[in-house]
């Protein structure tokens, strides 16, 4: 690389804070404003990847740069596609003018984007992803089978060695010990023709005998920056070794793409070109986790040009605020490519439920995988070189040259830094150095050096930063020219050929000319890191990103086409997307509204059809036939009245939904936990245990009728396979007590709708029992009773809540972060906005028909509302719950850090009480050393109940009861 195009590449790291193309460009379609903020934004400067019509040979093409005044920067692998230079020339307007020319297909900018059987391995335990046993991974307890079940998958295949499968990223450690052993090797190239610095197998790429680095333009695609060495652990880290981690596919052949820099950034034409070769070099499988708003016909004829190979795609971890985008409306771009090749994916967490940072999208997302805390390889690096400034001299550095100033001034925090003209302009006509002592690079591979820099020059002066290994010769290696406006951290460059060198030399040169003067340059937190080879147990880390959900899905694919090496394609990415495990928080988000499965992949493949995954049907109402349960021997000993004290419902299981409600005999408690079950506790607190076939629920509510039996609602997931895909209906499952008969009620097809939120509650003065849900691909509003149902007029529900008292009825609605409350009952509906910018929040309703309503606000902080009167209070919370008192009094149950304190295992549950017309009185409750996953609060006449699930100690309910 020349050292002004890596000067213009360095120039990205400031212009666009996200480092991602923001504009879509098709050719014709965009003004040349647009065009040009497109560039400014995320492209590299400068340059343009121009596509010429089939048939357009050497001379045209040469007749085309000639005609437009551009340079030709390197040919693309891609036929037909070269990379050009316009020098300064307005972007847009050079792409406006090239894309004029009859041989010109088109031309647009050079985007920039950026990176998204059980073994005995030694952190196989960590591998939540692969087999979810609740276990506590980064202090985060899980649900169990929140998994691909890759055991099971197992069981029929760890791969094969045959299946080649790329990592298009920034680049795979080759000698990593769990992934040696399964680098590709080109049998074109291998053995002595390995560096024989021919191209043997005639595919343009000279020795690329391990792949191939389209950044540095060499065979060598080391990983300067860790995602892609990641990434291909997950894929396919060597399983049952004994060491480190095991990928979905043990045995695999994996094929080193390096597109992404050490700043984890890579340009269109890098990328593209990286996708071609993998094809190019037979790849069934392409990893892309990366991500750019930015819409590229080269990228996309890259992708439809190999119908052959399987582009798994990350959906990207949404915009700027950290939030997860919906990729329907804000396309993110491989993903949202419509190419038949290409599989989408987005990322689960421990729990099964789509991470905060995932994009999203029923029409471009395909289905999800584990994505957060993911445990995988990393490149080990050494320093054998850093410089903090914080010595009082510059013992290491040496200073000299025209006007010299260099020197370490002390900074504010006790620390220093290197500047070249320190409290003073520089001076004009300067030429002078600031150069460390010889350093020893021997036995590096691939440094690169990392630095803080604040520059101030004016135009025609520059910063230059170059080395030397024999004191003598010194070669650029960045050029700055410009004002950084203020300190950039930890910007990289990389130092070439200088690794391995004995007595290699970093030097600092400031040069200007006889014009004016500026502040200069502030140098601190320097560092010289180099890849290493000393790869021990901590050669491994965690990440997050639906970058590391991508190589789950790419692995499973890998496993598949080792099972069925006739499969095709299709075959494949049908099997992947029938056979996902249908989870609540996907569906409604993504296509199949499914997290992924390998060992039902597996399954679809190699068994006779209805033989893989539940038999189960759609079903009309009523009734669902299934057994009656006799009454569970459990018990659990009564709570002390008086001050609050703690009774342990349960130590089995993690529960996810709770809730809770006084009847005449006393307090009830349902639940629905993490392996699919459905227990309640009667006032003498005896469990029962209400199965649910294996069917995947979300949400539990509870209700009792004037005769103390209770009313449990909890919504299913029901998995049916038509015409060889999976399909989706919706039960309403309504059980009554105490033989629990379930009956259906409200079962929607998939294909016209399903449900995203359900709550439901009984008024004992008349038995009528009142559901409210959220339905369809618009997430509509509807309530229905035993004798009434209706859609009201809201979209956009993400939770719903429902409470009757006295023949009175309440709706609360969440809808983005909006707060909607719904009176006046079936037919007579008014709604209103209570609040907005809600995170967490509940619904009761009082003796007099008003709504009571607790939530947070966007800083945590707990709000309280009874119908006419908002109280705010400082407490923050995570988790909260009400309840009204018969009396008028409510009763909030908080899930917080109270007293502040940061991280899990500090979470406690309180207690707060609000009269009306008096002030709230608050405290925390003894008996909570972990964190809430699931709250509810109770209250009658003379008792209040908080039920909590905290799975801490292998998952347990609590209920703290106290006398009022």
């Amino acid at each position: 690389m020349t050292s002004t195009r890596a000067a213009a590449l360095m120039t990205r790291a400031f212009v666009g804070a996200s480092l991602v193309a923001v504009l879509t460009v098709p050719a014709g379609a965009e003004s040349a404003s647009s065009l040009g903020r497109a560039h400014e934004a995320a492209s590299v400067p400068g340059e343009i990847v121009v596509r010429y019509r089939p048939g357009t040979g050497e001379s045209s093409r040469y007749s085309v740069r000639a005609a437009t005044g551009v340079t030709l920067v390197s040919r693309l692998s891609i036929e037909r596609t070269e990379l050009v230079d316009v020098g300064t020339e307005d972007l847009a307007t050079a792409i406006a003018r090239i894309s004029a020319r009859p041989e010109v297909l088109y031309a647009e900018p050079n985007f920039i984007y950026q990176g998204a059987a059980t073994p005995d391995d030694a952190s196989f335990q960590e591998l939540w992803g692969m087999d979810n046993q609740g276990q506590e991974v980064l202090g985060l307890a899980g649900r169990p089978d929140a998994d691909i079940d890759a055991t099971e998958a197992w069981d029929r295949s760890t791969g094969d060695h045959s299946v080649l499968v790329a990592v298009v990223d920034s680049g795979v450690v080759a000698d990593h010990p769990d992934l040696a052993s399964n680098i590709w090797t080109n049998p074109g190239e291998e053995g002595l023709k390995a560096d024989n610095g021919q191209d043997d197998d005639d595919n343009e790429y000279v020795d690329d005998w391990r792949g191939w680095d389209f950044v540095s333009g060499d065979n060598l695609p080391d990983d300067e920056h860790g995602h892609g060495t990641h990434v291909a652990g997950t894929i396919g880290a060597r399983g049952n070794d004994g060491f480190g981690v095991a990928g979905v596919s043990w045995d695999v052949s994996l094929l080193p793409v390096r597109v992404l820099a050490a700043d984890n950034t890579g340009t269109l034409a890098d990328i593209a070109a990286g996708m071609d070769y993998a094809s190019l070099m037979g790849a069934r499988v392409a990893n892309v986790s990366i991500q750019s708003t930015a819409f590229s016909k080269l990228m996309r004829d890259a992708i439809a040009e190999h119908p052959g190979t399987l582009y798994v795609i990350a959906a990207g971890n949404g915009g700027s605020d950290g939030a997860g985008d919906d990729n329907d409306v804000v396309p993110t771009y491989p993903c949202a490519y419509p190419q038949a090749n290409i599989l989408c994916v987005a990322a689960t967490d421990q729990n099964d439920r789509l991470t905060g940072f995932s994009n999203y999208g029923t029409g471009t997302v395909d289905l999800a995988a584990p994505g957060q805390d993911v445990l995988s390889s990393q490149p080990t690096n050494a320093t054998p070189f850093n410089e903090f400034f914080d010595e009082e001299d510059l013992a290491r550095w040496s200073t000299g040259g025209k006007k010299n100033s260099w020197a370490r001034v002390e900074d504010q925090f006790g620390g220093g830094r290197l500047e070249d003209s320190p409290q003073a302009n520089y001076a004009s006509n300067t030429n002078s150095w600031a150069m460390t002592e010889p350093l020893d690079l021997s036995g590096t591979r691939n440094c690169r050096l990392s630095y803080d820099l604040d520059l101030a020059v004016r135009q025609g002066d520059s910063l230059i930063v170059e080395a030397t290994s024999d004191g003598d010769q010194f070669e650029r290696i960045n050029e700055w020219s410009f004002r950084t406006h203020g300190w950039i951290y930890g910007t990289r460059d990389d130092l070439g050929g200088f690794a391995g060198e004995p007595a290699f030399q970093l030097r600092f040169r400031l040069k200007s000319d006889d014009g004016g003067n500026s502040k200069g340059t502030k140098i601190d937190n320097l560092f010289i890191e180099c890849l290493g080879s000393d790869y021990t147990s901590e050669s491994f880390t965690y990440m997050s990103g639906t970058s590391m959900a991508t190589p789950h899905a790419a692995g499973v694919a890998a496993l598949a086409f080792a099972e069925v090496p006739s499969a095709t394609l299709a075959m494949v990415k049908e099997a992947m997307l029938a056979s996902v495990d249908v989870r609540p928080d996907l569906v409604g988000l993504i296509k199949t509204g499914g997290r992924l499965n390998a060992e039902r992949t597996l399954a679809l493949l190699t068994e006779p059809p209805g033989t893989a995954g539940p038999e189960v049907v759609c079903v009309p109402a009523p009734p669902l036939s299934q057994p009656s349960l006799k009454l569970g021997d459990e018990q659990a000993s009564g709570a002390p009245a008086g001050d609050f004290g703690s009774t342990t419902l349960d130590e089995t299981s993690v529960y996810d939904e709770v809730d809770a409600a006084f009847g005449p005999g006393g307090l009830h408690v349902v639940g629905s936990t993490g392996d699919d079950a459905i227990r309640y506790f009667d006032p003498t607190g005896t469990l029962h245990t209400i199965a649910d076939v294996d069917l995947t629920h979300s949400g539990v509510a509870l209700g009792v009728l004037g005769d103390d039996s209770p009313v449990i609602g909890y919504h299913d997931r029901l998995v049916a396979e038509e015409d060889g895909r999976a399909r989706l209906c919706e039960a309403n499952m309504v059980a009554t007590g105490p033989v629990f008969d379930p009956r259906v009620a409200d079962v929607v097809d998939k294909l016209n709708g399903s449900f995203r939120s359900f709550d439901l509650a009984v008024d004992p003065i008349d038995d009528l029992t009142h559901r409210v849900f959220a339905k369809g691909k618009r997430r509509s509003l509807f309530y229905a009773s035993d004798i009434a149902s209706e859609e009201l007029p809201l979209a956009g529900v993400d939770e719903v809540k429902v409470a009757a008292s006295n023949g009175a009825v309440v709706i609360a609605a969440h809808s983005g972060s909006d707060l909607h409350v719904f009176t006046g009952g079936p037919g007579a509906w008014q709604g209103s906005v209570v609040a907005t910018g809600v995170k967490v929040w509940d619904l009761d309703i009082g003796s007099d028909g008003e709504p009571k309503a607790v939530w947070t606000n966007s800083s945590g902080k707990l709000r309280l509302f009874d119908g006419t009167t908002l109280t705010k209070l400082k407490w923050k919370a995570a988790e909260v719950s009400i309840a009204a008192a018969p009396n008028g009094t409510m009763h909030v149950a908080v899930g917080t850090a109270f007293p502040y304190c940061k991280g899990f295992g500090c979470w406690k549950v309180g207690y707060l009480e609000k009269e009306s017309g008096t002030a709230a009185t608050r405290q925390t409750l003894a008996g909570t050393p972990g964190y809430v996953t699931s709250l509810a609060i109770a209250a009658s006449d003379g008792e209040v109940a908080i039920v909590y699930g905290d799975p801490s100690d292998a998952g347990h309910l609590v209920a703290q009861r106290a006398s009022l």
